[in-house]
């Protein structure tokens, strides 16, 4: 399965990158997870090996594309639909955690720059 992921922000770019990455990463310690390749998109290479010369397949501007490696204990009969259901919902998911690491990352600055603030107004002579 391969999802095509685009950024317009350079700022998701970096967060999408590096959730990706640790996506990806998470698999060395978590057994019976599918295996997941992200492929940063560029001039030299703008698709993936795999979909070379695939009709309809346009290369991403910003972004790259995420491939899920599913073997045969995830489309399994028990648990064939809630694999479906999980893959489907996975740009959602994605998404979703981008934007909740910018509002914390946002978050976390206006509380030291509040901080900041008090420190230097206590450090004004009267």
């Amino acid at each position: 399965v391969i999802f095509k992921v685009g950024f317009k922000d350079p700022a998701d770019q970096v967060l999408g990158k590096l959730f990706l990455q640790e996506f990806a990463d998470a698999r060395k310690n978590i057994r019976g997870v599918p295996a997941v390749k992200y492929f940063i998109a560029d001039a030299e290479f703008p698709t993936p090996p795999g979909l070379n010369g695939v009709p309809g397949v346009e290369p991403v501007e910003s972004g790259g594309y995420v491939s899920f490696v599913l073997f045969k204990n995830h489309i399994d009969k028990k648990v064939a639909n809630r694999t479906i259901s999980i893959i489907q919902t996975f740009r959602n998911y994605f998404h979703y955690h981008i934007k909740c690491a910018k509002a914390y990352m946002h978050n976390r600055m206006r509380w030291r720059v509040s901080n900041l603030l008090k420190i230097l107004n206590r450090a004004r002579t009267p």
